[in-house]
């Protein structure tokens, strides 16, 4: 992953994330800054530290964002593994059974 696609996923997670972290009384333009001043490590990481103390629901797709820019990032996997440990990231809801034909 090049720096560019870095600070645009990053900048499109906490985007996705904004109302969440508002409610939480965390400042997403903060994190923004940081992101945008290509210190992604700091702020994936004051991101994940929010996530975990606010307990932020993440969706799947955004877990696995977290994990592809930490990945990315060469970041302790323990750092986005404690969300999913604490149940932080919804569970895809299952398929229900098909119909019977009749």
């Amino acid at each position: 992953m090049d720096p560019g696609e870095k600070e645009q996923l990053l900048v499109a997670l906490i985007n996705q994330l904004r109302p969440l972290l508002q409610a939480a009384g965390v400042a997403p333009s903060n994190l923004e800054d940081l992101a945008t001043h290509n210190e992604w490590g700091v702020a994936l990481d004051a991101l994940l530290w929010a996530i975990d103390e606010h307990a932020l629901l993440l969706t799947p797709e955004q877990y696995q964002d977290v994990v592809s820019l930490g990945t990315a990032m060469h970041m302790d996997p323990s750092a986005w593994q404690r969300i999913d440990a604490q149940g932080l990231v919804e569970q895809q809801a299952s398929e229900p059974p098909d119909e019977p034909r009749c």
